[in-house]
Protein backbone atom coordinates (compact mmCIF):
# COMPACT_ATOMS: atom_id res chain seq x y z
CA UNK A 1 0.00 0.00 0.00
CA UNK A 2 1.32 3.07 -1.01
CA UNK A 3 0.58 7.04 -1.42
CA UNK A 4 0.68 8.69 -5.09
CA UNK A 5 0.70 12.43 -5.27
CA UNK A 6 0.23 13.54 -9.14
CA UNK A 7 0.71 17.23 -9.96
CA UNK A 8 -2.24 18.17 -12.71
CA UNK A 9 -2.76 21.70 -14.30
CA UNK A 10 -6.27 23.50 -13.78
CA UNK A 11 -7.94 25.96 -16.05
CA UNK A 12 -8.99 28.33 -13.87
CA UNK A 13 -6.81 30.51 -11.57
CA UNK A 14 -7.66 30.90 -8.19
CA UNK A 15 -8.77 33.39 -7.81
CA UNK A 16 -8.24 34.35 -3.52
CA UNK A 17 -5.08 35.67 -3.50
CA UNK A 18 -4.75 38.22 -0.73
CA UNK A 19 -6.05 41.92 -0.60
CA UNK A 20 -3.15 44.56 -1.63
CA UNK A 21 -4.36 47.34 0.59
CA UNK A 22 -5.61 48.37 4.26
CA UNK A 23 -7.34 50.94 4.80
CA UNK A 24 -8.89 53.34 6.94
CA UNK A 25 -12.04 53.99 7.26
CA UNK A 26 -14.65 55.66 9.56
CA UNK A 27 -18.26 56.13 10.29
CA UNK A 28 -20.21 58.61 13.01
CA UNK A 29 -21.84 57.18 15.45
CA UNK A 30 -24.40 57.64 17.45
CA UNK A 31 -22.93 59.51 20.48
CA UNK A 32 -21.81 61.87 17.73
CA UNK A 33 -18.31 60.71 18.07
CA UNK A 34 -16.63 59.20 14.63
CA UNK A 35 -15.18 55.82 15.04
CA UNK A 36 -12.09 55.08 12.83
CA UNK A 37 -11.37 51.24 12.04
CA UNK A 38 -10.02 49.05 9.27
CA UNK A 39 -10.73 47.57 6.37
CA UNK A 40 -9.17 45.61 3.51
CA UNK A 41 -9.76 46.98 -0.71
CA UNK A 42 -11.25 45.56 -3.49
CA UNK A 43 -8.06 44.49 -5.20
CA UNK A 44 -6.32 41.08 -4.70
CA UNK A 45 -3.32 39.96 -5.43
CA UNK A 46 -2.61 37.50 -8.40
CA UNK A 47 -2.35 34.30 -8.08
CA UNK A 48 -0.90 32.65 -11.39
CA UNK A 49 0.25 28.99 -10.82
CA UNK A 50 -2.40 26.22 -11.45
CA UNK A 51 -0.76 23.40 -10.18
CA UNK A 52 -3.00 21.08 -7.97
CA UNK A 53 -2.07 17.76 -6.44
CA UNK A 54 -4.26 14.75 -6.28
CA UNK A 55 -4.07 12.39 -3.99
CA UNK A 56 -4.64 8.64 -4.57
CA UNK A 57 -3.81 5.37 -2.25
CA UNK A 58 -2.99 1.97 -4.56
CA UNK A 59 -2.73 -1.22 -3.02
CA UNK A 60 -1.05 -4.91 -5.37
CA UNK A 61 -1.29 -8.04 -3.94
CA UNK A 62 -1.01 -11.23 -5.37
CA UNK A 63 -3.79 -13.63 -5.25
CA UNK A 64 -3.40 -17.33 -7.18
CA UNK A 65 -0.39 -16.22 -8.47
CA UNK A 66 -1.86 -12.97 -10.23
CA UNK A 67 -1.08 -9.47 -9.46
CA UNK A 68 -4.10 -7.14 -8.21
CA UNK A 69 -3.86 -3.70 -8.21
CA UNK A 70 -6.32 -1.12 -6.41
CA UNK A 71 -6.80 2.53 -6.49
CA UNK A 72 -8.35 4.65 -4.42
CA UNK A 73 -8.97 8.60 -5.42
CA UNK A 74 -8.96 10.48 -2.03
CA UNK A 75 -8.82 14.35 -3.33
CA UNK A 76 -7.47 17.08 -5.15
CA UNK A 77 -5.79 19.87 -3.83
CA UNK A 78 -5.22 23.12 -5.17
CA UNK A 79 -1.49 24.64 -4.87
CA UNK A 80 -2.60 27.53 -2.95
CA UNK A 81 -4.70 25.70 -0.45
CA UNK A 82 -1.95 24.33 0.62
CA UNK A 83 -0.77 27.77 1.76
CA UNK A 84 -3.68 28.55 3.23
CA UNK A 85 -5.02 25.95 4.96
CA UNK A 86 -2.74 22.87 4.36
CA UNK A 87 -3.44 19.32 4.25
CA UNK A 88 -4.49 18.37 7.42
CA UNK A 89 -8.05 20.64 6.93
CA UNK A 90 -8.66 18.98 3.79
CA UNK A 91 -7.97 15.82 4.76
CA UNK A 92 -10.11 16.09 8.05
CA UNK A 93 -12.86 16.96 5.21
CA UNK A 94 -13.18 13.36 3.58
CA UNK A 95 -12.98 10.81 6.78
CA UNK A 96 -15.51 9.35 5.40
CA UNK A 97 -13.70 8.32 2.25
CA UNK A 98 -10.52 7.30 4.45
CA UNK A 99 -12.86 5.23 6.54
CA UNK A 100 -14.01 3.57 3.00
CA UNK A 101 -10.30 2.91 1.92
CA UNK A 102 -9.18 1.82 4.94
CA UNK A 103 -11.83 -0.86 5.58
CA UNK A 104 -11.61 -2.15 1.75
CA UNK A 105 -7.66 -2.99 2.36
CA UNK A 106 -8.26 -3.96 5.69
CA UNK A 107 -5.96 -1.23 7.57
CA UNK A 108 -6.97 1.90 10.29
CA UNK A 109 -7.64 5.03 8.71
CA UNK A 110 -4.54 6.40 10.81
CA UNK A 111 -2.49 4.16 8.54
CA UNK A 112 -3.88 5.92 4.96
CA UNK A 113 -3.48 8.95 7.04
CA UNK A 114 0.40 8.55 8.04
CA UNK A 115 0.73 7.84 4.23
CA UNK A 116 -0.97 10.73 2.51
CA UNK A 117 1.02 12.97 5.56
CA UNK A 118 4.09 11.61 4.23
CA UNK A 119 3.78 12.36 0.84
CA UNK A 120 1.84 15.73 0.83
CA UNK A 121 4.12 17.47 3.75
CA UNK A 122 7.18 17.56 1.73
CA UNK A 123 5.14 18.98 -1.55
CA UNK A 124 3.50 21.61 1.04
CA UNK A 125 7.16 22.57 2.76
CA UNK A 126 8.36 23.21 -0.63
CA UNK A 127 5.57 25.68 -1.47
CA UNK A 128 5.15 27.48 1.40
CA UNK A 129 8.96 28.52 0.37
CA UNK A 130 8.19 29.22 -2.72
CA UNK A 131 5.39 31.52 -1.55
CA UNK A 132 7.57 33.28 0.82
CA UNK A 133 9.45 35.02 -1.90
CA UNK A 134 6.15 36.75 -3.33
CA UNK A 135 4.86 40.16 -2.85
CA UNK A 136 1.33 38.81 -1.58
CA UNK A 137 3.13 37.15 1.34
CA UNK A 138 5.52 39.87 2.08
CA UNK A 139 2.61 42.04 2.50
CA UNK A 140 0.58 39.63 4.19
CA UNK A 141 2.91 39.84 6.69
CA UNK A 142 3.31 43.67 6.56
CA UNK A 143 -0.69 43.76 7.36
CA UNK A 144 -0.75 41.19 10.19
CA UNK A 145 2.12 42.74 11.80
CA UNK A 146 0.69 46.71 11.68
CA UNK A 147 -3.35 44.97 13.21
CA UNK A 148 -1.52 42.93 15.48
CA UNK A 149 0.42 45.99 16.81
CA UNK A 150 -2.94 48.42 16.87
CA UNK A 151 -4.64 45.38 18.83
CA UNK A 152 -1.74 45.82 21.31
CA UNK A 153 -2.04 49.59 21.73
CA UNK A 154 -5.92 49.51 21.81
CA UNK A 155 -5.79 47.05 24.51
CA UNK A 156 -3.20 49.25 26.60
CA UNK A 157 -5.19 52.38 25.59
CA UNK A 158 -8.24 51.15 26.99
CA UNK A 159 -6.81 49.57 30.48
CA UNK A 160 -6.20 52.88 30.95
CA UNK A 161 -9.17 54.88 29.57
CA UNK A 162 -11.92 52.66 29.71
CA UNK A 163 -13.38 50.31 26.64
CA UNK A 164 -14.45 51.95 23.36
CA UNK A 165 -12.38 54.62 23.53
CA UNK A 166 -9.32 53.74 21.63
CA UNK A 167 -10.27 53.98 18.00
CA UNK A 168 -12.23 57.32 18.34
CA UNK A 169 -8.67 58.87 18.99
CA UNK A 170 -6.26 57.02 16.35
CA UNK A 171 -6.65 55.17 13.19
CA UNK A 172 -5.41 51.38 12.57
CA UNK A 173 -1.95 52.96 12.06
CA UNK A 174 -1.79 54.49 15.48
CA UNK A 175 -1.99 57.84 13.15
CA UNK A 176 -4.10 60.45 16.18
CA UNK A 177 -7.10 61.18 14.66
CA UNK A 178 -8.75 63.12 17.31
CA UNK A 179 -6.66 64.84 19.94
CA UNK A 180 -9.46 66.93 21.33
CA UNK A 181 -11.13 63.94 22.58
CA UNK A 182 -8.28 62.71 24.00
CA UNK A 183 -7.49 65.23 25.84
CA UNK A 184 -11.05 64.92 27.37
CA UNK A 185 -9.52 61.56 28.20
CA UNK A 186 -6.98 62.31 29.82
CA UNK A 187 -9.33 65.24 31.67
CA UNK A 188 -12.04 62.61 32.75
CA UNK A 189 -8.94 60.84 34.23
CA UNK A 190 -7.46 63.29 36.50
CA UNK A 191 -10.99 63.86 37.70
CA UNK A 192 -11.30 60.67 38.51
CA UNK A 193 -8.41 60.45 40.18
CA UNK A 194 -8.28 63.38 42.16
CA UNK A 195 -11.87 62.48 43.40
CA UNK A 196 -10.44 59.71 44.76
CA UNK A 197 -8.03 61.17 46.36
CA UNK A 198 -10.10 63.63 48.14
CA UNK A 199 -12.17 60.83 48.80
CA UNK A 200 -9.44 59.09 50.58
CA UNK A 201 -8.06 62.25 52.50
CA UNK A 202 -11.95 62.58 53.61
CA UNK A 203 -11.89 59.09 55.13
CA UNK A 204 -8.83 59.48 56.97
CA UNK A 205 -9.46 62.54 58.10
CA UNK A 206 -13.25 61.79 59.55
CA UNK A 207 -11.52 58.49 61.46
CA UNK A 208 -11.98 59.39 64.84
CA UNK A 209 -8.91 58.11 66.57
CA UNK A 210 -10.15 58.94 70.29
CA UNK A 211 -13.10 56.32 69.64
CA UNK A 212 -10.61 53.45 69.72
CA UNK A 213 -7.35 55.02 71.31
CA UNK A 214 -8.25 57.27 73.69
CA UNK A 215 -6.57 56.66 76.89
CA UNK A 216 -3.54 54.19 75.33
CA UNK A 217 -2.29 56.83 73.00
CA UNK A 218 0.98 57.84 74.73
CA UNK A 219 1.80 54.24 76.76
CA UNK A 220 3.59 51.28 75.37
CA UNK A 221 3.31 47.91 75.38
CA UNK A 222 5.54 47.40 78.23
CA UNK A 223 3.09 49.52 80.70
CA UNK A 224 0.05 47.37 80.14
CA UNK A 225 -1.62 44.87 82.34
CA UNK A 226 -2.82 41.57 81.47
CA UNK A 227 -5.85 42.28 81.70
CA UNK A 228 -5.69 45.63 79.72
CA UNK A 229 -3.71 43.74 76.69
CA UNK A 230 -6.89 41.26 76.47
CA UNK A 231 -9.22 44.91 75.88
CA UNK A 232 -6.92 45.93 73.77
CA UNK A 233 -6.69 42.76 71.57
CA UNK A 234 -10.58 43.60 71.13
CA UNK A 235 -10.42 46.93 70.48
CA UNK A 236 -8.14 46.07 67.53
CA UNK A 237 -9.87 43.19 66.23
CA UNK A 238 -13.01 45.87 65.89
CA UNK A 239 -11.26 48.17 63.98
CA UNK A 240 -9.78 45.63 62.19
CA UNK A 241 -13.34 44.16 61.45
CA UNK A 242 -14.58 47.70 60.00
CA UNK A 243 -11.81 48.68 57.82
CA UNK A 244 -10.38 46.08 56.68
CA UNK A 245 -9.88 45.70 52.59
CA UNK A 246 -12.43 43.36 51.85
CA UNK A 247 -15.37 45.04 54.01
CA UNK A 248 -16.95 47.05 51.34
CA UNK A 249 -16.38 50.47 53.52
CA UNK A 250 -12.51 49.50 54.23
CA UNK A 251 -9.73 51.28 53.64
CA UNK A 252 -6.31 49.77 52.84
CA UNK A 253 -4.53 53.17 53.93
CA UNK A 254 -6.09 52.78 57.48
CA UNK A 255 -5.48 49.40 58.12
CA UNK A 256 -2.34 49.99 57.06
CA UNK A 257 -1.87 53.06 59.50
CA UNK A 258 -3.65 50.63 62.43
CA UNK A 259 -1.45 47.51 61.48
CA UNK A 260 1.55 49.92 61.62
CA UNK A 261 1.03 51.91 64.89
CA UNK A 262 -1.10 50.25 67.01
CA UNK A 263 0.50 47.04 66.75
CA UNK A 264 3.70 47.98 67.72
CA UNK A 265 2.47 50.79 70.46
CA UNK A 266 -0.05 48.28 72.01
CA UNK A 267 2.28 45.13 71.58
CA UNK A 268 -0.52 42.47 70.29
Amino acid sequence: MYCVVQEVEKRKENKNGAYKEIEVYTWSKNNGKREYNYCFGTERFERPIKKAYKINIHNSKREQGKVIKRQFYVRTVDYYDLIDYGIFEYINDVKDKLEYIAESLNVGVEDIEELIYTKVNPIQERIQKEFEQTEEYKTTVKYQEIIRKHNENKKKFEAVYGSDTYDYCYNVFGELMNADYLEELKERKRQKESGYQKQKESNYSNFDYNRYFSGYRNNKSGGYTENEKIYLKKIYKAVSREFHPDNPKGDNDIMKFINDKLKIEWGI
